[in-house]
């Protein structure tokens, strides 16, 4: 919503139209919708990619289209037919490029992620890079809080870059290498950090990374994580924390049944605490 605000802050300067394109799988907030209203900004709503893919087909190629928080992969005859397309990542491309990218930073240990503006090409998350910017991932980080954080930051780059770009200043591109870094490696929706499951004889701290890489607050992106108890009955877990726990080093993990909770050691004086269900 920032960066459509923000957009509407220049029109009057370098008088643009405006389309703001609701793709079915965005679930597009109700107050995006009412602010195309108020400032007359043409609102489309499409129900599956073959109509957005018709429609940009047919554009104008004098155009620049903004993709931000979008799941549609533009297919090549979309990025022939226009202008300039800029997609915003929530990774420091090129790493982890496709889906679910702040999970993937937490999962295999970052230490920072970050958000990236790019250029959009026919292959995934390949284009080149117009601006980054890096975010710290702090050892209890959740992933829906990364991604809020890696938001900010993407906001914070499309007003360094948006003017240059209707001004038609040519913005020097980057193409990355990072020697160690599989370029090809695309993730997607459907894979699942560790396949979704974890052992109660794991590493506490692995566990605990492997929650919170997959938390996405009240957003369901992942299923529940699972694991067995210690008489083999399959559990998911639906909640968890990381608590003080009593003086001295817990000595092991323990389990109510009653109360439905996993208690497991967590370094001194601290234990991971797992509320679960029977599946």
């Amino acid at each position: 919503m920032s960066i459509l605000q923000y957009m509407l802050s220049l029109r009057g300067r370098y008088h643009y139209d405006l389309e703001y394109i609701a793709y079915s799988q965005n679930q597009c907030p109700v107050q995006i919708e009412k602010m195309c209203a108020d400032f007359h900004v043409t609102y489309l709503a499409f129900a599956d990619k073959g109509e957005v893919t018709t429609y940009l087909s047919h554009k104008r190629k004098a155009v620049l289209i903004v993709s931000a928080g979008n799941r549609y992969l533009f297919p090549q005859e979309v990025i022939e037919n226009n202008g300039t397309i800029i997609n915003f990542h929530n990774a420091l491309l090129p790493k982890y490029k496709g889906r679910n990218a702040p999970t993937w930073a937490i999962f295999c240990k970052e230490t920072e992620s970050g958000a990236t503006w790019h250029i959009v090409e026919k292959n995934i998350d390949a284009g080149g890079i117009l601006w980054q910017k890096a975010c710290r991932i702090s050892a209890d980080e959740k992933a829906y809080e990364l991604a809020r954080d890696i938001m900010s930051l993407a906001e914070e780059g499309f007003r360094e870059i948006f003017a240059p770009l209707i001004e038609g200043e040519r913005i020097a591109v980057d193409l990355v290498q990072l020697p160690g870094v599989d370029q090809r490696k695309i993730y997607y929706s459907y894979e699942i950090p560790n396949d979704g499951r974890f052992h109660l004889d794991d590493c506490p701290e692995d566990i605990y990374r492997l929650l919170r890489s997959t938390d996405y607050g009240l957003f369901d992106t992942f299923p529940h994580m699972r694991t067995r108890l210690p008489d083999g009955r399959p559990v998911e877990v639906i909640s968890y924390r990381k608590q003080a726990g009593d003086s001295g080093r817990l000595k092991a993990k323990t389990i109510d049944t009653e109360k439905k909770r996993i208690f497991v050691p967590f370094g001194r004086n601290m234990k991971l605490v797992m509320k679960y269900k029977e599946i």
